[in-house]
């Protein structure tokens, strides 16, 4: 656990300003040394409607959007297959796990960043 909140926190802080967010997928590689597998996080931009590649090791999925000087973060598990974030002015974005372990995306007015945590 603490191997995938070291990726994640990395991640976060390398994350480009919004207007420098490219299309582009980023993927960390955590390894532990107590872990027998590698655990990794792909990093996906969200900026309208968006349809992710299967993800069969599925974790979870933190949906994580700008609000006002802040960001505000929702937890997706297969548990918990959904997670809605709301900002100013109208702004959203939504998040769900398919039962294909493929994650459906959509932020309007703000763009927003998924963290796919997969083995």
């Amino acid at each position: 656990m603490r191997a995938i909140v070291k990726s994640l926190n990395c991640l976060v802080e390398s994350e480009p300003a919004p207007a420098a967010t490219s299309a582009a997928l980023r993927t960390a590689d955590v390894r532990s040394s107590d872990a027998r597998t590698g655990t990794q996080v792909d990093t996906l931009p969200i900026i309208g409607p968006q349809h992710s590649r299967i993800y069969s090791g599925f974790l979870l999925a933190i949906l994580s959007m700008p609000v006002d000087n802040t960001h505000k973060s929702a937890l997706v598990t297969p548990d918990a297959p959904q997670a809605t974030i709301r900002g100013a002015g109208g702004g959203e974005c939504k998040l769900k796990l398919n039962s294909d372990r493929t994650l459906d995306a959509l932020c309007n007015q703000a763009g927003g960043t998924v963290f796919v945590v997969f083995k």
